[in-house]
């Protein structure tokens, strides 16, 4: 078919002609970023590629540079989908992980606030213990001694009268 119709055989020759430029242009422009990722340069890729399509028929060769150049935009296109979806997660889990610091802090500061308060009245009770201490410690001696055996007194004469 391709042979039959004289301008479309020119149009394809120009067509390889001119994919091969581009490609050739752009493994040059690419080709230093690329080349340590790759284990193949580009422009031995392109050289291959073009070897590979060569011997085939004209539409044989487009099928194969379209099948090629569509299988590539697929990959990109799940490329490009995989990434937003890796970005969206991302985003998801800096969130979650935001969320989580802020309740883990503000349990933290509700425990302290609990722990402040107990701690505070801890602090009372003992300044009053103290205090306590003191009056106890002012005290005579002798007279504690004394109402201890005027009680114990009082004691033994419950116990007679009891009995």
């Amino acid at each position: 078919m391709v042979a039959s119709q004289p301008g479309m055989l020119f149009s394809a020759a120009v067509f390889v002609a001119i994919a091969s430029a581009f490609a050739r242009a752009a493994a040059v422009s690419t080709k230093h970023a690329f080349e340590q990722q790759m284990s193949v340069p580009l422009d031995q890729g392109v050289d291959m590629c073009l070897r590979r399509i060569a011997p085939l028929s004209k539409a044989e060769g487009y099928g194969a540079l379209c099948t090629s150049v569509g299988s590539l935009y697929l990959e990109q296109q799940q490329a490009a989908t995989t990434i937003a979806s890796l970005q969206r997660e991302n985003a998801k889990l800096r969130t979650d992980l935001q969320q989580v610091g802020k309740k883990k802090r503000m349990s933290l500061l509700a425990t302290k606030r609990r722990q402040g308060l107990s701690y505070q009245d801890l602090r009372r009770k003992n300044a009053e213990l103290a205090e306590e201490l003191q009056v106890l410690r002012g005290r005579d001696p002798t007279l504690l001694l004394q109402q201890i055996q005027a009680l114990s007194r009082e004691n033994a004469q419950l116990v007679e009268q009891c009995s």
